[in-house]
């Protein structure tokens, strides 16, 4: 009898065994079913938001979220992450995404657009895709830097108060984005230093060509910035020519008016518009004509402020087109113009 109570002992040890073996198994493979349950729950934010941008017809880029973002962070992000725009998750100081409007000195900022080039086939700045591939943290180091010396002093604003620009549609960003106020720039799309006889201007309510503009305004100091027109249409010779024929019947028209040339911005690597060589081969004959030949008119290099260390333009003083300018970049340009000729 001891000997049958033993087995019947083992005999339920063993079955009890095995039932808790059985029942550690159902327990395993539940936990495997709803694991991949919570990795859609708790996933990274990316995942999330990429989910989100699937139900709502936003693109991936406009729903990036730092990876680091909680669970329960990801799912309140979720649900806004698909009306977020590109503009609003650009990081501050980034590249901003509106362009300058060529043939436009008014305007808002971002509401402009660019016409086209002039109907006789010159070449002329227009818009386009072509972005700076810097890397963000080096984006991040210039924006901070940029914020510091690109303020411009009591003493600097009061030298551009007597100031005048006159350019191309890269100048008149100086209005559009109101850095200046439309009395201090004479500029238009399209203008080149060739062809800037062309144009005219709305000055105290008429119409003038440049001379005569520049004649009602009268002002102490006038820089002319552009360029980025000639590049493609004339020899760094020729350029250095029309500049002299330009500068020569605006100082007949104004005498004791200073008389500077300012360089021609960079673009980013990436434009297929042209290559920051060849705008520092026209920046370097213009610089040395004037030294020759005109020492009283002045060559301004602004351009190595603008520059990254490929020698292209920084990605956030980028419009977004690779060649026009961002309001940063503006500032860093002035401060650094007044840096080098304010008294």
């Amino acid at each position: 009898m001891i000997l049958k109570s033993d087995r019947r002992r083992l005999l339920a040890g063993l079955l009890g065994a095995a039932l808790l073996l059985s029942s550690c198994g159902m327990t395993f493979d539940d936990e495997q079913s709803s694991f991949p349950g919570r990795i859609t729950t708790a996933g990274t934010a990316a995942q999330t938001a990429l989910l989100t941008s699937s139900q709502t017809g936003s693109s991936a880029a406009e729903q990036s979220v730092p990876a680091e973002q909680t669970a329960s962070e990801t799912q309140t992000t979720a649900s806004a992450a698909g009306t977020q725009t590109a503009a609003e998750s650009t990081a501050a100081g980034s590249t901003r995404s509106t362009v300058l409007s060529v043939g436009s000195t008014s305007g808002a900022a971002g509401t402009t657009t660019a016409s086209s080039a002039s109907s006789s086939g010159q070449s002329a700045v227009t818009t386009g895709s072509a972005q700076q591939s810097d890397s963000s943290s080096k984006t991040t180091t210039t924006t901070t830097a940029v914020s510091k010396a690109g303020k411009l002093s009591e003493s600097d604003q009061a030298f551009l108060s007597d100031c005048v620009f006159v350019g191309d549609s890269i100048c008149s960003g100086l209005s559009v984005y109101k850095i200046l106020s439309a009395s201090h720039v004479l500029a238009k799309g399209n203008i080149g230093v060739r062809s800037i006889f062309d144009y005219s201007f709305k000055v105290n309510g008429g119409t003038y060509k440049v001379v005569q503009g520049l004649s009602a305004l009268k002002p102490k100091h006038v820089i002319f910035w552009m360029g980025m027109n000639d590049i493609n249409m004339t020899t760094s010779q020729k350029y250095c020519e029309n500049y002299k024929n330009l500068l020569t019947k605006v100082h007949e028209a104004l005498p004791s008016a200073n008389l500077y040339v300012a360089s021609i911005s960079p673009i980013a690597t990436t434009s297929k518009f042209s290559t920051n060589k060849k705008i520092d081969e026209y920046n370097a004959a213009i610089s040395s004509y004037l030294a020759s030949n005109s020492p009283s008119w002045k060559f301004v290099n602004t351009a190595p402020v603008l520059k990254n260390e490929w020698n292209g333009l920084r990605s956030n003083y980028s419009s977004g087109d690779g060649i026009h300018l961002s309001p940063a970049a503006y500032q860093a340009m002035l401060a650094e113009l007044c840096r080098l000729i304010a008294p």
